[in-house]
């Protein structure tokens, strides 16, 4: 018996490589191709129609350069640094060459592991003494110097991790002289993809603003079509530095900043009322110590999100892993339930019946696939 599998059609943009895979031939079929499904959940198959659209990938419109008024502002506040701009450029190549290294913080659990496995090598290679036939003094100058020896080794991996500081001005200036111009690019390319949709946002927070670099792309993108925007950073320092940068070359039409309507906070406002169109977070997940405290970031934000929550990190391992962590939190959060609330909740609604509650208890369907039918079936009612 000939079984006939249900047919799903998808339109796709391919490039040209994948469209020679795919058998998507100009002019043949139409562009399209037939493809057999399989829902990894499930195990039942589909075929999946595809058809090419042909669409041309959007260019970007800029050349990455910095906008001339954050050129001119760079320099207006590095001609105020107390430090030889020599001194200063060679600080900021120091620190770019060692910011590009950096690596994401390893969690409590690896480093413990870390040290453990350095402890037992350092003592497999000297040759200690058995514990038992020495005293107390020398047992304790042993554990001291094997101690030291330990520290000096996870210091020069990756396991000597600490937060980003700017304790002076001129620390701030190298960082600025450093990381403006890359981080402006790198947000740059990624708010261009808002040109297919032609959004344009009436309040933009720049968390973790550092440079001022996402404010700068953000305003390069929509100027003063955007009414407000706010920059949070808990450091004093950059903080300081980065506005002298926004005056820009000083024409300003009798504003401070190059926008009307900049303001400057070191922390977030406790208030959820305090909401804002798009959220950019650029390159601080590496700030923060561990998995639950960017989890914890990302909850706040989100609640704060209007539409759009940007984040962007390094091409490092650690940023993608915390990029990819942040994401699934936003979409398994999104979909998860809790399944003793939801049947109280579907019991109050009097829709709470056999099929809704064997959905709710079966071990093989995923968060999603739950929620999905949970959902269906409640529109259905």
């Amino acid at each position: 018996m000939t079984k006939i599998l249900p047919v799903l059609q998808a339109v796709c943009r391919f490039n040209a490589g994948q469209r020679t895979a795919l058998g998507l031939a100009k002019g043949v079929d139409d562009g399209r191709t037939n493809i057999i499904s399989v829902n990894v959940e499930t195990g039942s198959k589909s075929i999946m129609q595809l058809k090419d659209t042909g669409a041309k990938k959007v260019r970007l419109k800029y050349n990455g350069l910095l906008p001339q008024k954050a050129i001119f502002g760079l320099w207006n506040a590095l001609t105020k640094c107390s430090r030889n701009p020599k001194i200063l450029q060679s600080q900021a190549d120091q620190l770019k060459e060692g910011l590009s290294q950096r690596q994401f913080p390893a969690s409590p659990k690896e480093v413990q592991e870390a040290r453990h496995e350095i402890k037992k090598m350092l003592e497999a290679e000297g040759g200690l003494p058995d514990r038992s036939s020495v005293s107390q003094k020398v047992l304790e100058a042993l554990d001291l110097e094997l101690k030291k020896k330990v520290g000096k080794l996870l210091r020069n991996a990756r396991y000597n991790w600490k937060p980003l500081d700017f304790k002076t001005r001129e620390h701030a200036a190298a960082y600025t002289l450093a990381r403006l111009a890359p981080n402006y690019a790198e947000v740059r390319f990624v708010l261009q993809e808002f040109v297919n949709n032609e959004y344009i946002p009436k309040t933009v927070l720049d968390y973790g603003s550092g440079s001022g670099a996402a404010f700068w792309a953000a305003f390069e993108q929509w100027g003063e079509q955007v009414k407000s925007y706010q920059l949070i950073d808990p450091n004093e320092e950059i903080n300081q530095f980065c506005m002298d940068v926004l005056r820009g070359n000083g024409e300003n039409s009798g504003h401070p900043f190059v926008h009307p309507n900049i303001s400057f906070r070191k922390f977030v406002a406790p208030s959820l009322n305090n909401t804002f169109d798009v959220i950019i977070v650029h390159r601080l997940l590496a700030e923060l110590a561990s998995e639950e405290s960017r989890i914890e970031l990302l909850i706040d934000l989100w609640k704060r999100t209007n539409k759009y929550l940007v984040m962007i990190d390094g091409s490092c391992k650690g940023g993608y892993n915390a990029l990819m962590e942040a994401r699934d939190y936003i979409l398994m959060g999104g979909c998860e339930l809790h399944r003793e609330q939801t049947r109280q909740v579907l019991m109050e609604a009097g829709v709470l019946n056999e099929e809704a509650d064997s959905i709710l208890t079966d071990q093989q369907l995923s968060n999603y696939m739950r929620y999905n039918l949970i959902k269906n079936m409640v529109h259905l009612i």
